[in-house]
C-alpha cells in the first residue's frame, strides 16, 4: 500500500497526531500512516508512552514488532522502540465515521490525563558515554563543577547534574554525591543511567568525609568513586623536590587509611593520574595495596605533560583500570615548552580507538566518562629548570621524544581561548563541545 503523507491522513488521525505532539512525540513524515486507523510504536519499558496509546484507544499487538519507531520524542533522537501497538478493533470500525468533534469528545479527557505523564526520554540513553562534572565550569548549579580555577565546588544535589546529563543523552555521570541518595538512585534507574562518585582522599588523617562519600555511593548504587590525590599540577604546585617528597609521604599514609574504607563499603576507589604521579609511581600504588577495591581512573591526556606517551601508559595501566576520563588533546609549541588543550573528540591527535581497546582489554566492563574541559590551553614549561626540579631522574630522551610528538602533531589553527568570554557565551561553547563529543563517540567509538 502506498504510504501517505501527513496531509493525506484522515482528519481524526491528524487530530490524534496533535495529541501525540502535545504528549512529547512527533510523527515522522517518511513513515506517516498509510493504513486506516494508523499504527504507532512505543518502547515496552516506556510505561508513560504506553498509557498514552491505551487511553487513546490502542491495544498492544499480540505479535509485537521490532521495526523502527514512527513516533519519536521531539526533543532529541529517541531510542529504538520495539513493541508495536495497533488500534482497538471497535475504534477502527467507526474511525472513518467519526467527526473531529466526536473524536474530541471521546479522546479529550484521556489525552489530557496523558499529558500529565509525558515522557522526556526513553529509558535507554541515546549514547553509551557518561559525563564528568569537570566538563562544566561556571554557574552550573550541580555538584563538582569547576569554578574559574577554584577547584571542586561544594557538593549540592547531584540529581540536578543527573537531569542535565539525561537531557544530553548521556549514559552515566561522574560527580560528587550530594542530596537525597534514594531519590538519586530512583532517578538513575528510571533513566537507565549509571553513577560514579567523586571525592578527595583527605591527607589530614580525618577520613570522615571520605567515609561519607563511600556511604553515599553505596546508597545511590555507585560502584566507583574517582579521586585525584593532587588538585593542581606537580610542576606548578611544588617549588622544590623536598616539598614534593613530603607530599608523597602524606599521600601514602592517606591511602593506607582510605583503602580499608573502600573494602568496607565495597565501592572501588579509582585514583586518577592527575598530573601528580609519573607512570611508574602511579602503577606502584596499585602494586603496593593490591586490593580489588583500589584501581585507576585513567585520564587519556594528563601524563603527556610528564613527557610520557598516552598510548603506552594506557597499555601499562589497563590491568588496574576501573574508570576512565576520555578526552582528546591538541598541542602547540611555545617558547618554554608546549601548550595542551582539550578539544572535542576526534579533533586532536590522540589515538582514541587504540587507547580504548587497550583499556577494555584490561577491563571489558569499563565505563568511560567524558572530560571535555573547555578552557584556555595549559602551559607545560618543560624547557625550564623549575619544571625538572620535581622530576628527579628525568631523561633527555623522553623530552626529545615528546617534543617531536608535539611538533609532528602541532595544531595548525590557534588553540581555543575561552576564559575571558562572557559567562553565557562560555556556557554555550561548553555545551556545544560536550554534544560534539557525544556524537563523535557514538559515530566513531561505539560509545
Amino acid at each position: 500500500m502506498k504510504a501517505a503523507t501527513l496531509e493525506d491522513v484522515p482528519a481524526p488521525v491528524d487530530l490524534m497526531a496533535g495529541f501525540y505532539a502535545e504528549a512529547g512525540y512527533t510523527l515522522n513524515r517518511e513513515h506517516a500512516a498509510g493504513v486506516r486507523g494508523m499504527t504507532v510504536e512505543a518502547a515496552p519499558d516506556n510505561a508513560p508512552a504506553q498509557k498514552v496509546y491505551r487511553r487513546l484507544g490502542f491495544a498492544e499487538s499480540p505479535n509485537g514488532s521490532c521495526s523502527r519507531s514512527r513516533w519519536r520524542p521531539h526533543r532529541r533522537k529517541s531510542t529504538q522502540i520495539k513493541a508495536r501497538v495497533k488500534p482497538n478493533a471497535s475504534l477502527c470500525r467507526h474511525f472513518n465515521a467519526m467527526t473531529r468533534r466526536q473524536f474530541l469528545e471521546a479522546a479529550a479527557v484521556p489525552a489530557a490525563a496523558a499529558l500529565l505523564e509525558r515522557p522526556a526520554r526513553a529509558a535507554t540513553p541515546e549514547y553509551k558515554m557518561g559525563i564528568a562534572t569537570t566538563s562544566f565550569s561556571g554557574n552550573f548549579p550541580g555538584p563538582g563543577g569547576r569554578g574559574r580555577g577554584a577547584g571542586p565546588r561544594p557538593v549540592a544535589d547531584t540529581s540536578i547534574f543527573l537531569e542535565k546529563c539525561q537531557a544530553l543523552g548521556a549514559a552515566g555521570i561522574q560527580s560528587a554525591l550530594g542530596g537525597d541518595m534514594a531519590k538519586l538512585r530512583a532517578k538513575a534507574e528510571e533513566y537507565g543511567i549509571w553513577i560514579q562518585g567523586m571525592s578527595q582522599v583527605p591527607r589530614n588523617g580525618d577520613m570522615a568525609p571520605l567515609e561519607h562519600a563511600f556511604a553515599n555511593a553505596r546508597d545511590c548504587g555507585a560502584t566507583v568513586i574517582r579521586s585525584g590525590m593532587l588538585s593542581g599540577r606537580r610542576y606548578e604546585t611544588f617549588p622544590t623536590l623536598e616539598a614534593w617528597q613530603d607530599w608523597v609521604k602524606t599521600s601514602q599514609a592517606a591511602l593506607k587509611l582510605a583503602v580499608p574504607l573502600a573494602e568496607k563499603y565495597k565501592v572501588t576507589l579509582a585514583i586518577e593520574n592527575h598530573k601528580d604521579w609519573t607512570a611508574e609511581q602511579y602503577l606502584e600504588i596499585f602494586r603496593t595495596y593490591q586490593s580489588e577495591y583500589l584501581g585507576a581512573n585513567y585520564d587519556f591526556g594528563n601524563n603527556l605533560s610528564f613527557m610520557e606517551n598516552p598510548m603506552e601508559m594506557a597499555e601499562a595501566v589497563a590491568p588496574y583500570v576501573k574508570s576512565a576520563h576520555i578526552k582528546d588533546v591538541a598541542v602547540q609549541r611555545y617558547p618554554k615548552g608546549f601548550l595542551m588543550s582539550e578539544i572535542p573528540l576526534g579533533r586532536g591527535f590522540l589515538d582514541l580507538e587504540r587507547m580504548m581497546a587497550a583499556l577494555l582489554k584490561g577491563n571489558p566492563n569499563l565505563k568511560f566518562s567524558l572530560e571535555m574541559m573547555t578552557r584556555d590551553p595549559l602551559k607545560v614549561p618543560c624547557l625550564t629548570d623549575h619544571y625538572w626540579a620535581v622530576f628527579p631522574g628525568g631523561k633527555a630522551v623522553d623530552l626529545a621524544r615528546t617534543l617531536r610528538l608535539v611538533e609532528s602533531h602541532q595544531s595548525a589553527a590557534p588553540l581555543p581561548v575561552v576564559d575571558n568570554l562572557p559567562r553565557p557565551e562560555r556556557d554555550k561553547v561548553e555545551t556545544e563541545n560536550v554534544e560534539a563529543c557525544l556524537r563523535y563517540g557514538r559515530e566513531h567509538l561505539n560509545l
